[in-house]
Order: C-alpha cells, then structure tokens, then sequence
C-alpha cells in the first residue's frame, strides 16, 4: 500500500482564513455592542441615582417648611426657605412664646437655598445654608452633571409646589448620545 501525504491546498486555506474572519467580526461586534449597553446603562442609572437622591432633598426641606417662609426667584430655577429648628434631644425649639423657631433647621434664622449655578455651559444643582446677612455658611453640589431646575406654585390656595429636575450627560467617545433623566414631585406646604 502506497502512503499518501495529507496536505492542504491553497484555496482551502484561503476559505478557512476567510470563514474564521467573518465569525471573529461577529464575535467581536457583539462584545463590542455588550459593552456599549452596559456602559450606556449603568450611566443612565448613576443619573437617575443623582437625580433622585437630589429632588428627594430638595422635596424633604420643602415639605418641612410653610408657605409663607417659601421664597422662589430667578424664574423658578432658584428657592430659598426656612424650616423649623429642632433641639439636640430631637424636639421641636420654641421661642419664649410658644412660637415655632425657624431656621435652617439647626441654627435660628438662618435660611436654606437651592439653586443652578453655571460652570462653563453647564449648570449645577446647589444647596446653600444662609445666615441671617444672607452670608453664605455652608454650600454642597448635588448634581454632577449638566442640570435643570424648575420650582413652580401650582395652586396658591393649597399652596402645591412642583419642583422639576432635569439632569443629562453626553459622554463623547464611549456613549456617543446624550442620556437624559427628569423627574417631578408636587410638594404640598404645611398649614
């Protein structure tokens, strides 16, 4: 019996190249187009994280407050108010009148201040504590991204308050498309 050598010709070799090419492109496309979902998705939800986290503060300072102490400026895109202060043992503080003191919550008379300030083209969501010279005491940035804010009185009567947040992000090479997350809440005044 004659032996024969097992080789493979030209024209195989080039088909096989071409059949692993075209399953390499596939294979590469959807791991490409994975990490762009997940890229995408996990910036979408650290917005609404941000966003919600931020009108949730917004929200709990107003509703601690009355309407004649709520004071909205600049369109809507600025609120300043007071809240009740309360003692270090968790009770409410009263004046030697039986009046509510109010302030920023700890500290009488000073105010609290949400509102947009720019840097570059973009704005950003603030909270500031005021004392009563409207002298800045303490300021926090609560968005990271460009921001939109919009406090509106729906009802005076019932004093309904809607506060508005829209933050988005466009993050050029990784997330070629702006993600944009709004939400709003109606904050009812006490008394």
């Amino acid at each position: 019996m004659k032996k024969t050598k097992f080789s493979f010709t030209l024209a195989e070799i080039i088909i096989a190249v071409g059949i692993f090419s075209i399953f390499s492109v596939i294979i590469f496309g959807i791991i490409t187009t994975g990490r762009m979902s997940w890229a995408h998705i996990s910036a979408k939800l650290y917005l609404q994280q941000q966003a919600r986290t931020s009108l949730a503060r917004v929200t709990r300072d107003l509703l601690m407050s009355e309407p004649s102490r709520v004071f909205i400026t600049d369109n809507g895109q600025s609120v300043s108010f007071k809240i009740p202060c309360v003692k270090a043992n968790g009770d409410l503080d009263y004046d030697a009148f039986g009046n509510l003191v109010w302030g920023d919550g700890s500290v009488k008379d000073n105010s609290i201040r949400y509102f947009l300030k720019a840097d570059g083209s973009q704005k950003f969501l603030f909270r500031q504590v005021l004392n009563n010279a409207d002298a800045v005491i303490q300021e926090t940035k609560l968005t990271s991204y460009n921001t939109d804010f919009l406090v509106k009185v729906l009802s005076s009567g019932r004093y309904f308050i809607e506060v508005s947040l829209t933050t988005d992000r466009y993050s050029g090479k990784r997330l070629p498309q702006s993600i944009s997350y709004t939400l709003s809440s109606e904050v009812v005044l006490r008394n």
